[in-house]
């Protein structure tokens, strides 16, 4: 599948978790890889299209002991394990494995102008914080292999900077000093994709205060060129990079919150990529009156084959508005109106996983002011479940999944932006 290639470059695995992934089936790989590509911000992966020979292309082809997939959960719910230390206010935050050693580990960024590693133990604990410089009033943070290295780096964006910052990792969980690279104003969002068919992974932000995506191509070495800049609607505050229409060439997804209390937001801006680096002017889709649209991300929601949009819609001036729009897509580039499924106060963020091994891809929500995650099961034709409720710390901002503990099932980490930690919880599933 050449559209999922740029995106699966963006989420290098080690040769530890292509081992572990290798020596199950085809479902469970296509589970494996969704939590993955969901994590980093990719988006869209289609749960039913991943063949034998796209799975092997992030293993070694060495499936000659194949056992069968997890079994589906009959119910699922989330326990809690040790919380973390982070630097004050964490906002945005990572999982990959950043050391090799075949552990998930946990990358956030936070207010006051850190970036902190966490190293993974494989049970869901960590070793103590690692904190590196960064720029103060950090909103965004994306991984991927920027320098061709199959080592995973970081992207952080600066807000009251206006820049963006790399660091490159030593291949041990280290990371080298930040460089930065001008943005847009106000960078809110980072993604990170192959957006001109070069090879070379590239940096797209969300530029809250210019109305604007900010497109920095890669050398391939870990540096970036000058950006160009591509105009959205009012006040960008998310961005995904994904193929929205099988032509294996990546596309931009925009949620666009206004910044004025909803004026001329309220939208998806939907660009489609050229294949070289440059998008066709923006296509607007309501997300509704007055929601103001937090964050965005992808998946094949209704399973036809074709990637969706979910969106987290956070106006806490009116309960009602506080949803998650599902914007199904039609595999062209265009998306039917908006369907939505209420949610707590306050959601931010949200991710995609399949949690109980049910094949249906289903969302995950950090919401800020009820302190809570809520999960909604996928029924597999993009509409959900009730959601079900899990405390978390102060005010989570965001929320990433992956399987932290070993067992081969997805588990969840927020960043509590009023707190100095992280919460994380453990999946728990009954069969």
């Amino acid at each position: 599948m050449r559209g999922s290639r740029w995106c699966l470059e963006a989420v290098p695995l080690t040769d530890e978790p292509r081992g572990r992934i290798r020596h199950r089936s085809r479902a469970r790989r296509a589970s494996v890889l969704a939590w993955w590509l969901a994590a980093s911000g990719c988006g869209h992966l289609d749960f039913g299209a991943l063949g034998a020979s796209d799975a092997s292309a992030v293993g070694d082809g060495a499936d000659s002991e194949p056992v069968d997939a997890l079994p589906a959960c009959a119910s699922v719910g989330f326990a809690p394990a040790p919380s973390p230390t982070a630097a004050m206010g964490p906002r945005d935050l990572v999982m990959v494995d950043l050391d090799g050693d075949g552990k998930l580990d946990v990358a956030s960024v936070d207010e006051s102008g850190a970036l902190t590693v966490l190293i993974g133990n494989g049970d869901g604990t960590f070793q103590p914080a690692v904190i590196y410089a960064s720029d103060v009033d950090n909103w965004s943070i994306a991984v991927g292999d920027l320098n061709g290295d199959s080592k995973p780096d970081l992207v952080a964006g600066n807000f009251n900077a206006n820049t963006e910052s790399v660091f490159i990792n030593n291949g041990d969980g280290t990371f080298k000093a930040k460089v930065d690279y001008a943005t847009g104003a106000g960078p809110q969002s980072s993604a990170i994709g192959d957006v001109n068919d070069d090879g070379k992974l590239d940096v797209v932000v969300a530029d809250y205060s210019a109305n604007t995506v900010s497109v920095l191509l890669g050398n391939g070495d870990g540096t970036l060129r000058a950006k160009t800049d591509v105009a959205t609607n009012a006040g960008p505050y998310s961005v995904a990079v994904v193929d929205l229409n099988h032509d294996g060439k990546p596309d931009l997804a925009v949620a666009d919150q206004g910044g004025c209390g909803g004026c001329n937001g309220n939208y998806v801006s939907v660009l489609l990529g050229h294949g070289d680096g440059t998008f066709a002017s923006k296509v607007d889709y309501a997300t509704g009156s007055a929601t103001q649209p937090w964050h965005i991300t992808s998946s094949d929601f209704d399973r036809d084959g074709n990637a969706d949009l979910a969106v987290a819609n956070n106006y806490g001036a009116s309960a009602s508005a506080e949803t998650i729009s599902i914007l199904r897509g039609d595999g062209h580039g265009a998306f039917q109106p908006h369907k939505d499924t209420p949610t707590d106060p306050y959601p931010w963020y949200l991710a995609v996983a399949d949690f109980d091994a049910d094949g249906k891809p289903d969302l995950v929500v950090a919401n800020g002011q009820s302190n809570s995650v809520s999960l909604l099961l996928g029924n597999g034709d993009a509409t959900f479940r009730p959601k079900t409720d899990f405390p978390a710390a102060n005010q989570p901002l965001a929320v990433a999944v992956g399987d932290l503990d070993g067992d081969g099932r997805p588990d969840v980490v927020t960043a509590d932006s009023n707190a100095s930690s992280l919460t994380v919880l453990l999946l728990s599933c009954t069969l």
